[in-house]
């Protein structure tokens, strides 16, 4: 039986990867690969210690994690939240949704993230409370 132009196995895609200080990860973008324009669905694959983003919110887009592999500490806002494999998380667009997951283990840290993709697509970050907002 052979696929359709809108099915991929994760078997048939490769990793991209990033790395920036302590910014680091392995990525498949399983909508990229299908040209889908109107969501995202990414798994990711981030090293011990380290995060694939810095702190960041989004303006307009909400975003969902599933943790399937490892463990992680959300920093959610204030707070830091101790995630592992099984935990959903939804992320809301706005200031008071800034996050960031961070690999708190010694063994890779792996889920999916998905994301609405509306046209106005920022990111803005924050490096501390006392640093204005950058958006990109």
């Amino acid at each position: 039986m052979s696929e359709s132009s809108n099915i991929i196995h994760e078997d048939a895609m490769q990793w991209t990867e990033a790395s920036q200080g302590k910014f680091r990860y392995r990525r498949k973008s399983f909508t990229r690969a299908l040209g889908a324009r109107m969501l995202g669905f990414s798994l990711y694959e981030v090293p011990p210690g380290a995060s694939a983003f810095p702190s960041h919110f989004h303006c307009a887009n909400e975003e969902a994690l599933y943790v399937l592999e490892g463990e992680g500490t959300l920093r959610l806002g204030d707070k830091e939240i101790a995630l592992r494999k099984g935990h959903f998380v939804t992320l809301p667009p706005g200031a008071g949704n800034a996050h960031r997951l961070v690999n708190s283990s010694d063994k890779p840290l792996k889920y999916i993230c998905r994301s609405s993709t509306y046209v106005f697509r920022r990111r803005c970050y924050r490096t501390s409370s006392s640093t204005p907002i950058r958006t990109r």
